[in-house]
């Protein structure tokens, strides 16, 4: 679709205004998730757990959840 329009990946980066620009990097596929728990308490299951800066705990709650 950006080459339809004529646009390079390299447009979004705008070095003068770096708090405006799309620069950044890419994430890891697979994280370590470290001090990982998961205790049952009648209906309810309590989770806890430790990820690296940068990661989603939404995502590995939604894994948990497949």
């Amino acid at each position: 679709m950006l080459a339809e329009e004529g646009v390079d990946i390299m447009d979004f980066i705008i070095r003068p205004l770096k708090e405006i620009g799309a620069e950044g990097g890419e994430r890891n596929l697979l994280i370590d998730v470290k001090d990982f728990k998961m205790v049952k308490e009648g209906k309810d299951t309590k989770v806890s757990f430790f990820l690296p800066k940068g990661c989603y705990a939404t995502e590995v709650i939604r894994q948990l959840a497949l």
